[in-house]
């Protein structure tokens, strides 16, 4: 195996039912694109294992530190729920979760870095006026539908 790229998003959905995507800058990739928080987990480029280069984490961990380094947001791991998993063209697993934050959308500080440069909340009819990563719409609305 030459190359393993797993990453890991998590869709937020406050109290009071709005989700929270996050826009990309124009210079980053998908840029000027809206997602949810989220990000690399592991990527092993051909090297053999060893008690050097072995991490041992769960994409549920790293999930969980995306979401803290892009908006400023802790969650735990029970509360995530598994929503999704897809293999991309390129090799890359992406493995999605949701969770429900116990206070409504305006009780919550945001602290967006470097890798975003705005965000909205959002209720489920709002989604489709937004320009989306490709399928991130499609998650959001499976998230709302469970949620019903």
């Amino acid at each position: 195996m030459n190359n393993l790229n797993v990453s890991g998003t998590v869709i937020l959905i406050s109290k009071d039912h709005k989700a929270l995507i996050i826009q990309r800058p124009e210079n980053k990739s998908f840029g000027n694109k809206w997602l949810v928080p989220g990000g690399k987990v592991t990527i092993i480029d051909g090297l053999p294992p060893n008690k050097d280069n072995i991490k041992y984490y769960s994409v549920e961990e790293r999930s969980i530190s995306e979401v803290m380094e892009e908006v400023g947001i802790f969650i735990s791991v029970d509360q995530l729920k598994y929503l999704c998993s897809l293999t991309l063209p390129n090799g890359r697993v992406v493995i999605s979760y949701y969770s429900i934050l116990p206070v409504n959308a305006d009780e919550i500080k945001i602290v967006l870095n470097k890798e975003s440069k705005d965000y909205k909340w959002i209720i489920k009819s709002e989604i489709e006026e937004y320009d989306f990563v490709a399928g991130m719409d499609d998650e959001i609305k499976e998230v709302f539908k469970r949620l019903n």
